[in-house]
């Protein structure tokens, strides 16, 4: 595996690992006052927290982040691969 395929395997695993992370934690850390009616989720009427009923929220960098995964995964696959055949080829 070259020098650039390298970074760009280490750079989507660990961007992948990131979103996905980001993803729960998004619903749960929206500080903003809303300034007109919001649909939430609450726990019950004493809840200090809501959470918004937009799956987007949490779809979007929680399916990017699977995305990075999934690219760093298959950078990992193919350079295994290549080596594989490289071994096995006569010499």
């Amino acid at each position: 595996m070259g020098p650039r395929r390298l970074l760009t395997t280490v750079v989507a695993l660990g961007g992948g690992a990131f979103l996905l992370g980001a993803g729960p934690l998004r619903l749960e850390t929206h500080l903003r006052q809303p300034t007109e009616p919001v649909a939430t989720f609450v726990d019950g009427p004493t809840s200090t927290t809501a959470v918004e009923q937009d799956n987007g929220v949490r779809l979007l960098p929680g399916g990017t982040g699977l995305v990075c995964l999934l690219a760093g995964a298959w950078n990992i696959r193919s350079a295994d691969k290549r080596r594989e055949a490289l071994v096995a080829a006569p010499a």
